[in-house]
């Protein structure tokens, strides 16, 4: 008969499916918003110009910066944290099945020091986003911890709000100036090309 076949496959099947959602450990997503710049540009259908795009652009790089995410991974203490240095979620099915049934320590590339490490699995879990036209930039941080997810997003907002009121605005300040001596010729060019 057929009924003892059809168990053992219903059994191995059952067994083959809990396996393959334990180990699809919950990953949560924080996410923070910064609004860079205090105009009123991006908000209300109100266009960003080149210069506000490019402060943008240079400030979500300044979110993704080296130092920042050191600073936050030093402040919580994330590199004794298990989910946050867990290699887990880049593994295939086979590789997670293996891993649980032979457990090692993560093997890091050649010549990888330990800041180095944390860096990546940092920037592995943060993402960094905005609309277009919009002065609002979204961080997101992912981790299998729900709480340490919304405390690293929070935290790395927190300092870059710190060091960006620390930040010497010489940088836009001279932006501003050239693109109003730019501005200055191009505007002399364009009398003497209509005289």
């Amino acid at each position: 008969s057929y009924t003892p076949a059809i168990i053992a496959l219903s059994a191995l099947v059952g067994l083959a499916t809990f396996s393959a959602l334990s180990f699809n450990a919950g990953v949560y997503t924080s996410r923070a918003e910064v609004r860079i710049g205090g105009t009123t540009a991006g908000r209300a259908g109100t266009p960003l110009g080149s210069v506000e795009k490019e402060i943008v652009a240079r400030e979500m790089r300044a979110l993704q910066s080296r130092d920042l995410a050191l600073a936050v991974v030093t402040d919580l203490q994330l590199d004794k944290a298990a989910t946050f240095t867990a290699d887990i979620r880049s593994m295939g099915l086979f590789s997670r099945a293996l891993s649980v049934l032979f457990p090692s320590k993560e093997v890091a590339p050649a010549g990888e020091t330990h800041e180095e490490r944390m860096l990546r699995h940092f920037m592995r879990a943060l993402r960094v986003s905005n609309e277009p036209d919009s002065n609002r930039v979204t961080v997101a941080f992912s981790l299998g911890d729900r709480d340490l997810a919304a405390r690293a997003a929070n935290r790395l907002v927190e300092f870059y709000g710190i060091r960006s009121r620390d930040r010497p605005r010489a940088p836009v300040t001279q932006d501003v100036g050239w693109l109003e001596t730019e501005i200055r010729n191009r505007a002399r060019d364009l009398e003497k090309a209509e005289a």
